[in-house]
């Protein structure tokens, strides 16, 4: 008998509107994007920022806070329009 997985990823679609599986590396920057996002305050972001840079160097933290800026500015156009 074998234990057979039968979990198979699903169709998530980016802030960009690029539909990716749910397991893809793009969705998962975005998600870690988001989280960073939604901690309680700056002071807090830069901290993990810096660990994030301490860790995958600062490429990775670039772009993140890229991801992270066009996530807010998003956020703040469905803001102005609700």
């Amino acid at each position: 008998m074998t234990n057979a997985c039968s979990w198979k990823p699903s169709t998530v679609t980016l802030a960009d509107g690029r539909q990716v599986p749910s397991d893809s590396p793009e969705w998962r920057h975005e998600c870690e994007a988001r989280t960073i996002l939604d901690m309680p305050n700056k002071q807090v972001r830069l901290e993990f920022l810096d660990k994030i840079e301490k860790r995958r160097g600062a490429n990775a933290r670039r772009e993140l806070e890229q991801s992270i800026m066009t996530l807010w500015h998003a956020r703040r156009a469905a803001d102005a329009t609700a």
